[in-house]
């Protein structure tokens, strides 16, 4: 909760371009037979520089 309160500060103020809640990456997609390889994070930060931080616990 502490970094979400944080990234909403720093978003509103202009200091970050942008902050997602819980994005999804497919670093795989799945078939009939497998299934996808995907990963959550906590949250994605998009830098003004349009960097990105993804962080998850």
């Amino acid at each position: 909760m502490r970094r979400y309160c944080q990234s909403k500060i720093l978003f509103y103020s202009g200091k970050i371009a942008r902050f997602v809640l819980q994005p999804r990456f497919v670093f795989q997609e799945g078939s009939s037979e497998e299934k996808a390889i995907t990963y959550s994070s906590d949250f994605l930060v998009l830098n003004n520089d349009r960097t990105y931080e993804a962080q998850g616990y």
